[in-house]
C-alpha cells in the first residue's frame, strides 16, 4: 500500500505479543515482573542492566550476546543474595 511508516509500526507492534520461547518478549516480561513484585520476588533484571549501558559500545560480543561483564555483574549479585539467603 506504499505506507512504509505504518507497515514499521505494525511489524513493531507485533513484536509485542510474539511470545516465543527463543527470545525476549517485552509484554511477557512486564508480566512476570508484576507478577514477581506481587510475591515479594527478589528480581534481578538483566535486560535493564544491558539497556542502561546502550550507547556505551559495550553491549554485545555477537549479535544476540551480551558481553561477559553483565553475565559476571549477575553472577556477583547472585552469590551475594544466596550467601544472605543460606546464613
Amino acid at each position: 500500500m506504499g505506507s512504509f511508516s505504518r507497515a514499521k509500526k505494525a511489524f513493531y507492534h507485533s513484536l509485542i505479543y510474539d511470545c516465543g520461547l527463543k527470545k525476549s518478549n517485552p509484554l511477557f516480561t512486564k508480566i512476570l515482573m508484576q507478577e514477581a513484585e506481587k510475591r515479594n520476588f527478589r528480581i534481578y533484571d538483566f535486560n535493564r542492566t544491558v539497556t542502561d549501558n546502550l550507547g556505551h559500545n559495550i553491549l554485545f560480543s555477537t549479535p544476540r550476546t551480551p558481553q561477559v561483564i553483565y553475565y559476571e555483574q549477575l553472577k556477583e549479585v547472585l552469590v551475594k543474595d544466596f550467601v544472605k539467603f543460606i546464613k
